[in-house]
């Protein structure tokens, strides 16, 4: 909304209405730039969920990613699942 109205009025007003500090803008836009580091890690992750019949539960599929040689986090490879459902 900030950067649709940006042209029109001063980025300092636009803040002070929505009460947003200026440092919180500028790291949520930067945030927006960078690329997902898990993207591969999401599609080996479904990949094996799909090939073993929807099964696998986070630590069978922890296993599995590291015989594929990709090493992620337990806690890591569960956000991942719970976020993708």
């Amino acid at each position: 909304m900030v950067d649709a109205l940006k042209n029109t009025y001063t980025l300092s007003e636009l803040l002070a209405v929505l009460g947003l500090a200026r440092s919180s803008y500028f790291y949520h836009r930067a945030r927006l730039l960078v690329a997902d580091k898990y993207a591969g890690a999401r599609r080996v992750i479904a990949e094996i969920f799909e090939v073993n019949h929807r099964c696998y539960g986070y630590r069978r599929i922890r296993a599995a990613l590291g015989r594929q040689k990709v090493f992620i986090s337990e806690k890591v490879v569960r956000r991942l699942m719970r976020r993708k459902g």
